[in-house]
């Protein structure tokens, strides 16, 4: 994989999620200013997650009938044109529009640009390029944010959100002038109607079970991501700049762990992140919110707890890419479904534990989530056999079939 296509491929993981990480900051004065509580806003913001499933189970059939520069144009300027709308109407209608492209933009852009490294290169430097890649989105919280942040302080929330929708718009160009603009090699599913395609991806037990296995992933990831704060408030009362640099914390560890993940999978092998990463994070759940740790510990336990969800992350997207066979694309549009269905469960799961039995019962829902998660992981690599594989040469299948450069 040539080494600018690698740098562009991870300049636009960190694009890929700037404008949902965007509004998440601008989340309080948005509501201001586009005349909603934040609690109405919470729950337009579900449509963003239901547009990206929507869009996955309609798209991700056909995903690698297409230049992968094709999707990811159409990704990046569905969430251009969604940001744009969101500015200058400033009202809910617009909001709307945001949360449909926006969630439509995801799916497109995972869908191709998590499968490009498995176009050129297999074996452990396939490991070590999708750790990279997927570690990069962190830097969406790392770096975009604070701007956002910052911007919007001094300007207005639409300023800040004006940052975003420039990384997006630089996303766009990158795709257009840099990805190449390749076909796939011909397989046999190549020739295949839609309905065909639907089935030939449903009939592969092993690869839904293991989807099924990150989407639960992706919900405790999404429950902490959101109620880190409400904990840190409700029972060690810190202020939010405190509570801003524990999450560039979690963004930095991130990062640190799916890289090394990436790295280091030769030898931490699948089954051990998947399985036993999952039994660490069931217990790292209880203790944090089940049980009231002190600060002292629970700031560490919180950064153990990322580091092993972010090295499950990077694992599981690199099971599926292998369990997919040569319906990559369509396996990491369906990865972002899971990412999509696994924020709604976690986040409705926790909600209803918060609102029940407070951080406890927060904790409750969701160490059961992590305890299920663990139990379909093993299940998912036990029914598919499957292997983690050898060091292996890289095998050019996107070099040999480019019609032209882009």
């Amino acid at each position: 994989m040539p080494r600018s296509l690698l740098l562009v491929v991870c300049l636009l993981a960190l694009a890929s999620v700037s404008n949902t990480n965007s509004f998440g900051v601008v989340f309080v004065p948005a509501a201001e200013g586009i005349g909603l509580d934040v609690a109405a806003l919470g729950g337009l913001r579900t449509i963003e997650n239901l547009s990206s499933i929507i869009a996955a189970l309609i798209v991700a059939p056909l995903i690698d009938r297409f230049p992968r520069k094709w999707i990811l144009l159409s990704g990046f300027g569905c969430g251009l044109v969604g940001v744009v709308i969101l500015i200058t109407l400033n009202n809910v209608p617009g909001t709307i529009i945001f949360f449909v492209l926006n969630g439509a933009a995801m799916m497109q852009i995972f869908g191709s640009l998590l499968a490009i490294p498995s176009d050129y290169i297999g074996g452990r430097q396939l490991n070590r390029l999708m750790g990279l890649i997927i570690g990069s989105i962190a830097f969406a919280s790392i770096l975009v944010a604070p701007a956002v942040g910052n911007v919007a302080e001094r300007l207005g929330w639409q300023a800040g959100m004006m940052v975003a929708a420039g990384v997006t718009l630089v996303a766009f160009l990158l795709s257009a002038l840099v990805v190449p603009n390749y076909r796939l090699p011909k397989s046999a599913d190549s020739d295949l109607g839609f309905i065909q395609r639907y089935k030939a991806i449903l009939g592969r037990k092993p690869l839904l079970i293991m989807l099924a296995s990150n989407l639960l992933r992706f919900a405790q990831l999404a429950a902490i991501l959101t109620f880190l704060s409400t904990v840190m408030i409700q029972r060690y009362d810190l202020s939010l700049g405190v509570i801003g640099f524990i999450m560039s914390g979690v963004g930095v560890m991130f990062f640190l762990s799916s890289v090394l993940s990436g790295v280091l999978l030769h030898w931490l092998k699948t089954f051990r992140i998947l399985v036993w990463g999952g039994v660490i994070a069931v217990i790292l759940l209880a203790l944090m919110l089940i049980n009231e740790l002190p600060l002292v510990l629970m700031i560490p336990a919180v950064f153990v707890f990322q580091i092993v969800i972010a090295a499950q992350e990077s694992t599981g997207t690199i099971a599926v890419i292998r369990l997919a066979g040569h319906s990559r694309g369509a396996a990491m549009s369906w990865n972002e479904l899971a990412g999509g269905t696994g924020a709604l469960v976690g986040i409705g799961s926790g909600s209803i534990g918060l609102a029940l039995g407070g951080v406890t019962g927060l904790g409750i829902a969701l160490t059961s989530v992590a305890f299920l998660a663990t139990i379909v992981s093993f299940i998912a690599l036990y029914v598919s056999g499957y292997q983690d594989e050898p060091d292996e040469p890289g095998r050019p299948v996107a070099a040999s079939a480019h019609s032209s450069s882009g």
